[in-house]
């Protein structure tokens, strides 16, 4: 095997305890001199270890005149769980977790010049962390490095950093990287960059600008040192392995004495493949320039968390093009609604889209604090399931530019009109799946929504070719009309997509009878080997089954929508957006309920409809 690219810091003593969670310290006893002006900074010099204590001196020095320095990149850690060092003479507490990384960044014999946020920004001044907020991109793309603080040695992170040297060695080695994957020599390895990838550090927003304008980074656990390119690398090596890795290391199976479930409740192959360094690599594709790099960013990292809800916008300053920045300048005592109708606000009229409507999402269900409009997303609530973004390529309102008008009353925005294409109401739902999902909920809603079907066509009397044909739609419907493209004709993706669900369950759920269809799909062969058919569903349907329903219109079409979703409500097109809504009525105005898959709808034919005079043109007032 190569040697894995890891460095062990022989001048560290030992690490410090695992920090849990993020969060904010106050009524600390060290007191600043002065409040920074906009082109200043302060800087802490870490003093030789000389004694147990960690001692440091504040210094301030104009952007200018700075030396050579190292900022620190970490997660806050618990409130709760602090240390003691010595900071000008005066004995201060602070995180464990900075802590730790001081404790990583001191020599025995020299001073050490870094940068970390706690400390050289005053957290109890707003208008100094309004201007210092702005700096942050500068302070990390002119620091000497980025020192990346994963925290103490724990759950056999050691084994981690070997794993991710020698994956890293083996990049234009793909079998052997499959190799590794595969070797019962490696599980514990591969259990524990499990543990490394779902640490708080991943999770933590700020982190994402402090990576993204490093111009160079190591990465430090406990006493081993590592360069940033050995994660990258490695990470992008498990997500060219994701067939191995579903195969090995897929929720419910099982290695030796434990499932591979991590402790976040996600699959080991989830999250080698999509998280950790994996959480950073999509922003290198956002747009430097152009109007949608807002929008962008805010998907991207909706996922991260932050103590204050209105960094979730100012902790992504620092990678956003100058005309964001200069619109939404850091502002802590702006009420959270206002910002966050801002966000929609600009984002509506520099794109001339209504995409990000889509992502005000209620399902599964959540208590909105913010008092916010049900069109403006609630960007501090972290929702389980995505809405249908870019990624699918739809296009249900065509080249069509949003048309709207927001409604204003004592200088508070409540409300919005916009234009949209009424296609139907909602008929009929299935039940919704959760997000927390086992096969067995998966093959519950299958079973459910397929009865539903059936007892529509049979309704209406359709049989015959309709009939089949219908179920094609059903199934194409599941994928999203994402068929695989080795089941490119619908009777093929059909056969294999009932075969995956109706021998899973004839095996898992043996007590539940199957009509006389499912069990002739159960036994036929489609070309999927057995191993591979949790993969098939699960890839192709259970995770875009995961927070939405089966509906059926009042017309007869068939959609996948939010769980959210109500009999009566309204499918609508708006001009601008790449997906049709669901509108609930609420007195003469209505509210997003959620966004919604309609097979036959999603490429631009409700224009081309309204244009030959067959669906109408409305305006709808969102509250």
């Amino acid at each position: 095997m190569g040697v894995p690219k890891v460095v062990v810091n022989d001048e560290l003593s030992s690490a410090t305890p695992a920090i849990p969670a993020s969060g904010f310290l106050s009524g600390r006893p060290y007191s600043y001199r002065k409040q920074l002006g906009p082109s200043e900074i302060r800087l802490i010099r870490i003093l030789p270890a000389t004694t147990t204590m960690i001692r440091c001196k504040v210094i301030t020095l104009r952007l200018s005149e700075l030396e050579p320095y190292i900022a620190i990149s970490y997660a806050w850690g618990d409130s709760g769980d602090k240390h003691e060092i010595e900071l000008d003479g005066v004995e201060t507490r602070i995180t464990s977790s900075l802590h730790g990384a001081l404790k990583a960044l001191r020599r025995r014999k020299s001073p050490v010049l870094v940068w970390a946020d706690y400390i050289s920004i005053n957290q109890d001044d707003n208008e100094e962390k309004k201007w210092q907020v702005q700096r942050m991109a500068d302070i990390y793309a002119q620091a000497e490095s980025v020192a990346i603080w994963l925290g103490p040695e724990s759950d056999e992170s050691h084994l981690a950093m070997h794993l991710l040297g020698t994956v890293a060695d083996y990049e234009d080695s793909p079998n052997d990287v499959a190799d590794i994957i595969k070797s019962l020599q490696w599980e514990d390895c591969i259990e524990a960059t499990v543990s490394l990838f779902e640490r708080d550090y991943w999770k933590r927003l700020w982190v994402v600008q402090e990576v993204f304008n490093a111009q160079k980074k190591q990465v430090y656990c406990g006493p081993s040192i590592i360069d940033w390119s050995v994660f990258e690398v490695a990470s992008n090596a498990f997500d060219r392995q994701r067939y191995h890795l579903d195969r090995h290391y897929s929720g419910g199976t099982r290695s030796g004495n434990r499932y591979n479930v991590s402790s976040d409740g996600r699959t080991y192959s989830e999250v080698l493949a999509n998280q950790g360094p994996r959480t950073f690599t999509d922003l290198k594709s956002i747009s430097p320039i152009g109007k949608k790099s807002l929008l962008e960013a805010l998907l991207r990292c909706r996922t991260k968390l932050s103590a204050n809800p209105r960094d979730k916008v100012y902790g992504l300053l620092g990678i956003m093009t100058r005309e964001v920045q200069e619109h939404f300048p850091p502002d802590y005592n702006i009420s959270v609604k206002k910002l966050y109708t801002n966000i929609v606000d600009f984002i509506v009229r520099t794109t001339e889209r209504l995409d990000v409507l889509r992502e005000a999402i209620y399902f599964p269900l959540c208590t909105n604090t913010n008092n916010l409009p049900t069109w403006v997303p609630d960007w501090s609530h972290i929702p389980q399931v995505a809405g249908l973004n870019a990624s699918f390529g739809f296009s249900a309102s065509g080249s069509t530019k949003a048309k709207f008008n927001f409604i204003v009353n004592n200088g508070v925005t409540n409300k919005i009109e916009i234009d949209a294409i009424e296609i139907d109401k909602i008929h009929s739902h299935g039940i919704a799946v959760g997000t927390l999902c086992a096969m067995a909920d998966y093959f519950m809603a299958f079973l459910h929504w397929r009865a539903l079907l059936l007892e529509y066509l049979d309704k209406c009397g359709i049989a015959g070719q309709d009939h089949a044909r219908a179920q094609d739609t059903f199934c194409r419907t599941l994928c999203l009309d994402h068929v695989p493209r080795t089941w490119k004709d619908p009777k093929q993706w059909t056969a294999v997509c009932y075969h995956v669900f109706a021998s899973l369950i004839t095996e898992r759920l043996r007590y539940i009878p199957l009509d006389s269809e499912l069990r002739h799909y159960a036994t036929t062969d489609v070309g999927v080997e057995s191993d591979a058919r949790r993969r098939v569903l699960y890839q192709n349907c259970g995770r875009r089954m995961q927070g939405r329903c089966f509906c059926i219109t009042q017309r007869g079409f068939m959609g996948l929508g939010t769980g959210f979703m109500g009999v009566e409500d309204i499918v609508v097109v708006p001009l601008g957006c790449s997906t049709p809504l669901i509108l609930r009525p609420e007195g003469k105005e209505y509210r997003i309920v959620g966004d919604v898959y309609i097979d036959g709808y999603m490429q631009g034919e409700a224009v081309a409809m309204r244009d030959a005079g067959k669906l109408e043109q409305k305006t709808y007032t969102l509250h």
